[in-house]
């Protein structure tokens, strides 16, 4: 998963459970966050459900 890049653009990658070691661990004034992948969201998607408080969208019932 692409988690930053460097000064020279490079992607900077890390599988998922040492990212989540990360997260568990880190106390970073600017944690790392992951990069939307259309292809890491396919294979996320088939191991795991959204959870039924997420699975509706509410700001459909906001007026502005």
């Amino acid at each position: 998963m692409k988690i930053a890049e460097s000064d020279s653009g490079k992607k900077i990658r890390i599988r998922l459970k040492y990212y989540m070691h990360y997260l568990i661990h880190q106390d970073d004034d600017s944690p790392l966050y992951l990069f939307e992948n259309c292809d890491t969201n396919k294979k996320l998607k088939k191991k795991f459900d959204v959870p039924s408080y997420f699975r509706e969208d509410y700001f459909n019932y906001v007026r502005l």
